[in-house]
């Protein structure tokens, strides 16, 4: 694993209208930040049953 924190990866972002997510409101102008610890974290495997083959 290199170096680099989880924090440095993710490029932080502008909202640029008022949005509510989850039930959380964040104003225009807000800085959001991806949780990028989650994302390396999380096993997607367990989001399907059978993610290796193609089914139409």
């Amino acid at each position: 694993m290199s170096g680099i924190t989880e924090r440095v990866r993710g490029i932080p972002h502008s909202n640029m209208e008022d949005d509510f997510y989850s039930g959380y409101f964040i104003p225009k102008g807000a800085t959001v930040m991806a949780n990028i610890w989650f994302v390396l974290q999380f096993n997607f495997v367990n989001l399907c049953h059978n993610c290796y083959s193609l089914g139409p």
